[in-house]
C-alpha cells in the first residue's frame, strides 16, 4: 500500500517530475490548491457563496466589498496564528520543518489569498469592488513591510540557524 504524503511534499514532487511546467501553470495550480484549501475548510471563511467548492467556477458575481474585506482579513489573521505558532517553539526544539517549512506553507497560502485579490483587482468588472480590492492591498503591502522587520519571526529564523540542522 503506498504511504500518504504531507500536500506540500506532494506538491513539490509533482512540480519536481514537471520540468516543462510554465510559471502560468504553477500559478493556475496554486490558485485550485488555495480553494481546494477553502473547501477543507482550512481557511475558515464564510466565502461559501464565491468560492463554492473545489473545481467549482468562482462566483464572481457574489463578490462584494464585505467579501473583499473579510477575505483580507481572513488571510492576515490566518498568517498571524501560523506565526504565532512558529514562535512559541523553544529553541532547542525548533527544526527544518517546524520552523522553516512552516513559515514557507504559511506565508505561501496567505500569498496564494493575496493573488486571489489581485486577480479580483485586475478582472473585476464592478469598479467598487477593484477599489476596495486596491484599498486592502494597501494593507497588504504594510502587513509586508511590518513583517519584513518582525523580531519574532528573526528570533526565530536565528534560533534554527544556531541548530546542528541549520
Amino acid at each position: 500500500m503506498a504511504s500518504l504524503k504531507a500536500p506540500s511534499t506532494q506538491i513539490n514532487d509533482f512540480f519536481t517530475k514537471q520540468k516543462g511546467t510554465t510559471m502560468f501553470s504553477k500559478r493556475f495550480l496554486l490558485i485550485i490548491l488555495s480553494l481546494l484549501f477553502f473547501q477543507q475548510g482550512l481557511f475558515a471563511s464564510p466565502t461559501d457563496d464565491v468560492i463554492t467548492g473545489f473545481n467549482e467556477p468562482i462566483q464572481f458575481a457574489n463578490v462584494d466589498v464585505d467579501f473583499i474585506t473579510t477575505f483580507s482579513k481572513k488571510a492576515i489573521e490566518g498568517l498571524n496564528a501560523k506565526l504565532d505558532v512558529i514562535y512559541k517553539i523553544n529553541a532547542s526544539d525548533r527544526s527544518f520543518d517546524n520552523t522553516i517549512r512552516a513559515y514557507d506553507s504559511a506565508s505561501d497560502a496567505f500569498g496564494t489569498m493575496y493573488g486571489i485579490m489581485q486577480l479580483l483587482a485586475n478582472a473585476h468588472p464592478d469598479d467598487q469592488i477593484r477599489e476596495a480590492v486596491n484599498d486592502v492591498t494597501v494593507e497588504f503591502y504594510k502587513y509586508n513591510n511590518e513583517l519584513s522587520i518582525n523580531e519574532d519571526l528573526y528570533n526565530s529564523f536565528k534560533e534554527y540557524s544556531k541548530t546542528k540542522e541549520g
